[in-house]
């Protein structure tokens, strides 16, 4: 059953977490001794207080015929909410769907300025019945709203530019700061009145592909975060993607031809190109779906637009695959109704030959957001992503999600949720078009080599369920260095639901359905633990409850539902508790903490402390460790280190750490520097002393 899908408007939500102190204390040596089998209890996580977040019942009597009924519908829930008569909010889109579902949203505001990420979607089915509700409010929010301005919008906008001034490629967006009441810091229950200035993100491993920085109205450099988009997206667009696709320039062609793929065989295709009526160059290009293929380097670097063309009609292989997958991709979202990656038809741009400025390859591909007018997305010509269609996939949908859901926010549970959506519907995409005879759901098994096992997620060093082996806490300051608190490492905890589902036999048309579906519910914010709601929630809204025993049951198995320390290890696995002093604060003195295993050679697991509480608490195979404790400044750059040994903790700097780190692969270490866990049982390890490392 194929059925068509409307453009969907979400709003945001976010849902705090607690995790309790492990065991009982350790030996006063950094690395501690061998406990009782599990000690830990059991220790739920939960929200504060008894706000409530999400609504997924009929919850009001009246109807909602227009936008006053729906501001009352939600009014009437707003003590459950967090709010009280103090609580302002404003309605910022009304969205209607082709299956008669309507999206109410509404921004929680302070003074009449948004607070940043917080509002409410209200939910109403066909019937004008109030059937479901997501909040993100700020509960109990106070603020000193006679707070002035001492910076203005340019100003803040140098403050970013000084801050950023190391970071080769990084610039200021001009003409779309805003202002809003934000988090004094990334873990504040404190909101102030700041600018928010938006600039490129230049880190391309990262699939959001712009930073958000926040400059507090007193003129202090707060944080930042990636994001998506940025709050005001039509700003971003120029004219550039309006005469790309000029009639009286252009006419539509067709380019016929046998191109050759990474393993050596040949393939027959035809694709559309673009006729240069004055110079009768082809280009690669389509007048129809207004999909232009253009030079990466001239674009990013010298800020202008080099369509790829030809005078014999001649393109790269690559270049000839990546853009027909993408073409086979975009008609298959156009049959379900969502045309284009933003669903509005919006132009795109092909960036061909990703690469640094100096030349060398980026191995990646991208969907880099809206630039002069083009959802942007980019790919290399080494890797043979136009053979992979669950990567061209990928990258889509990951402009699916950021339009459905206005914006989404790419660190922790958000950004994993966002990189399984994009893998979930990936392959389902690649499976449904009949380029995979994979039934494992691999990720790129096409290419080089894969990425990701949705079956299988241990193979690929990610979790299969929470406080799995690899399983990694929420990081209080997410960056580079911890894969933005674990977005390519959590993300196959609902990539194993994706999958149990497939599993459960649910066609592939309706999986991509329902799946879509699951995006529009879902908010910038979504965390696991309001997934476990909102995915049976979804499969019961839109008629697939023969599919909802073996949806639960998944759910339950990943453990996404409270986040519970599980009540025993995987097989061959003990845990490592690291409780930091209060001394080191995590948002001030962010760090990773990396286990070597002494015996092999291969990457350290690395995980950091719970952003929530301050702990360790890492999953590993039975085995010899070395442990190393990194310490980053608010550039994400390392400062110092330090790794454990029986008489505390011996503090490097970087330099040394490496030193360290070389001499042990090759020479060994001694006892006194190896941590040792058992299956079954929890090892604690002393941090008092790592407190001289962040002086």
């Amino acid at each position: 059953m194929k059925k068509r899908i409307g453009l969907i408007c979400a709003v945001l939500f976010i849902f705090s977490m607690v995790l309790a102190a492990c065991g009982q204390g350790g030996e006063t040596s950094a690395v501690g001794t061998m406990k009782e089998a599990f000690e830990l209890d059991n220790h739920a996580l939960s929200g504060e207080g008894a706000v409530t977040r999400f609504i997924g019942e009929p919850f009001y009597d009246g109807k909602i015929e227009n936008d006053g009924d729906a501001y009352a519908a939600v009014i009437s829930v707003i003590e459950r909410l967090g709010g009280d008569e103090s609580t302002e909010l404003v309605l910022k889109a009304v969205q209607p769907t082709e299956d008669d579902i309507t999206y109410y949203m509404f921004a929680q505001v302070a003074d009449m300025v948004e607070v940043y990420g917080s509002s409410i979607k209200l939910i109403v089915n066909k019937d004008k019945e109030a059937i479901g509700l997501v909040s993100t409010i700020v509960p109990k929010l106070k603020i000193n709203s006679g707070q002035d301005w001492e910076v203005t919008e340019a100003e803040a906008e140098e403050i970013v530019k000084q801050h950023i001034v190391d970071e080769a490629g990084m610039e200021v967006i001009p003409g779309i700061t805003e202002s809003a009441v934000v988090r004094a810091n990334e873990e504040s229950v404190i909101y102030v009145y700041s600018w928010v200035v938006y600039t490129n993100n230049n880190d391309l491993e990262n699939h959001a592909p712009y930073i958000a920085h926040y400059v507090a109205a007193d003129g202090e450099y707060l944080y930042s975060i990636p994001v998506s988009s940025p709050g005001n997206e039509e700003a971003l667009s120029g004219s550039v993607a309006a005469f790309a696709f000029d009639s009286e320039q252009i006419e539509p062609g067709e380019w016929t031809g046998t191109v050759t793929k990474h393993d050596g065989t040949e393939e027959e295709l035809t694709v559309p190109v673009m006729i240069d009526k004055t110079t009768g160059e082809t280009i690669l290009g389509d007048t129809e779906r207004k999909i232009l293929c253009a030079d990466y380097a001239d674009f990013k670097y010298k800020k202008t637009l080099s369509p790829l063309t030809s005078k014999d009609n001649s393109f790269t292989n690559n270049e000839l695959l990546i853009y027909r997958a993408f073409i086979d991709v975009y008609d298959l979202y156009t049959e379900t109704g969502w045309t284009g990656p933003d669903g509005q038809g919006t132009p795109c741009l092909l960036l061909m030959d990703m690469v640094e400025e100096n030349g060398e390859v980026i191995h990646n591909a991208c969907y880099s957001g809206l630039a002069q007018g083009f959802r942007t997305f980019c790919f290399n010509r080494e890797d043979p992503d136009g053979e992979c269609y669950d990567i061209i996939a990928h990258e889509f949908t990951h402009c699916l999600t950021e339009t459905a859901m206005k914006n989404t926010i790419y660190e922790n549970d958000c950004g994993a949720i966002n990189e399984s959506m994009s893998d979930i519907l990936g392959n389902i995409i690649e499976a449904i078009l009949g380029k995979t005879e994979d039934k494992t759901w691999l990720i790129q098994e096409n290419g080089n080599e894969p990425l990701r096992c949705m079956s299988d997620p241990n193979q690929f060093s990610q979790p299969a369920f929470v406080w799995d082996r690899y399983y990694v806490p929420p990081a209080a300051v997410a960056g580079d260095f911890n894969d933005q608190g674990g977005v390519h490492i959590n993300s196959s905890l609902l990539s194993a639901v994706g999958y149990a589902v497939n599993e459960a036999g649910m066609p592939l048309e309706d999986q991509m359905y329902y799946w879509m579906n699951v995006s529009f519910a879902m908010t910038p914010k979504t965390d696991y633990m309001l997934m476990a709601d909102l995915l049976p929630w979804c499969m019961e809204l839109f008629g697939y409850s023969d599919y909802l025993d073996a949806l639960n049951k998944a759910i339950e198995k990943t453990g996404i539902k409270d986040l519970s320390v599980p009540e025993k290890s995987p097989d061959g696995t003990g845990l490592i508790c690291m409780e930091f002093p209060e001394s080191i604060d995590p948002a001030e003195a962010p760090c990773s903490v990396d286990f070597y295993e002494v015996t092999k050679d291969a990457s350290p697991r690395r995980t950091w402390p719970d952003a929530n509480n301050n702990i360790v608490l890492a999953t590993l195979d039975e085995g010899d460790y070395i442990i190393v404790v990194t310490f980053y400044n608010e550039n994400g750059e390392e400062t110092n280190a330090a790794v454990a040994n029986a008489e505390g903790w011996k503090i490097l700097n970087t330099e040394e750490k490496n030193d360290f780190i070389t001499k042990a692969a090759v020479e060994g270490v001694t006892t006194d520097f190896i941590a040792t866990v058992n299956a079954g049982y929890v090892l604690e390890v002393e941090t008092e002393t790592l407190a001289a490392a962040v002086k």
